[in-house]
């Protein structure tokens, strides 16, 4: 599951339950890092293909964005 966590070692609810949401369901799950955050791009990208109004805070807490370690 892909999740934030916050400083204080917290993570948002949103981020959370989309998580489980997608590994219950199996939606746009992939091994490897590569395959992940491809799938996680496609995956913004029809989410704001449906919602187009949805804002960018909104959409990161859906599928949150990588970061570089």
């Amino acid at each position: 599951m892909n999740m934030p966590i916050a400083e204080d070692n917290s993570v948002h609810f949103t981020s959370t339950l989309t998580a489980l949401i997608r590994t219950a369901l199996e939606i746009k799950l992939a091994s490897g890092v590569a395959n992940q955050q491809r799938s996680d791009a496609e995956l913004r990208k029809e989410i704001s293909t449906v919602w187009p109004n949805l804002s960018q805070k909104t959409l990161d807490l859906l599928v949150p964005p990588h970061r570089r370690k």
